[in-house]
């Protein structure tokens, strides 16, 4: 397993300059990390459960350090019949419910082409209804993250008033650089 804070990719400052990991890394201690950080990772998280190993244990590992220093951990299955904490049972599932949805929703119903492209019928139905399925799915997906943002808040009231630096997971064994989807076909 390579180091954390090991670099797999070029990465310049604005003046062209070739930057070191610790470069990197001191600009990452301006960087601020606030409850939506915490929230896209629990997203990041459920999004790359089931993809490559190096982005699911990415995402896996950030969740993990974020509610390590956010002092927050997402309740896991709800209890039942339990009259006493019935609902907030069911504020943890409707947030498991939006967060997983909003993960696994579709852009389009169209095949994905690694060569070649779609034949004319098919292209005419994509250039008819992509668009709108687009943002439709968009729209979905924010409302689905605006209601667990919301649980998280209904949980735990004090998350939002939490700043941390993007440095601290690194420091914590974070790897400096986050995978690229792309890189995974």
């Amino acid at each position: 397993m390579k180091d954390h804070m090991e670099l797999t990719r070029i990465h310049f400052n604005q003046k062209g300059k070739r930057l070191t990991a610790e470069d990197l890394l001191k600009s990452m201690k301006k960087r601020p990390v606030t409850f939506h950080d915490l929230c896209e990772a629990y997203y990041e998280a459920e999004e790359w459960s089931d993809a490559h190993e190096d982005l699911a244990g990415y995402s896996q590992k950030r969740l993990e350090l974020l509610e390590a220093l956010f002092e927050f951990e997402f309740p896991g299955k709800p209890r039942r019949h339990r009259r006493a904490t019935r609902d907030r049972d069911a504020v943890v599932q409707a947030g498991q419910n939006a967060l997983r949805r909003a993960a696994r929703l579709s852009s389009h119903p169209f095949g994905v082409y690694l060569e070649g492209g779609p034949e004319p019928l098919e292209m005419a139905l994509r250039q008819k209804h992509e668009g709108t399925i687009a943002k439709r799915v968009s729209s979905l997906r924010a409302a689905y993250l605006a209601i667990f943002r919301d649980v998280l808040l209904t949980l735990d009231s004090t998350l939002e008033d939490k700043t941390f630096n993007e440095a601290q997971l690194v420091e914590q064994g974070l790897p400096i650089e986050k995978p690229d989807p792309d890189d995974y076909w």
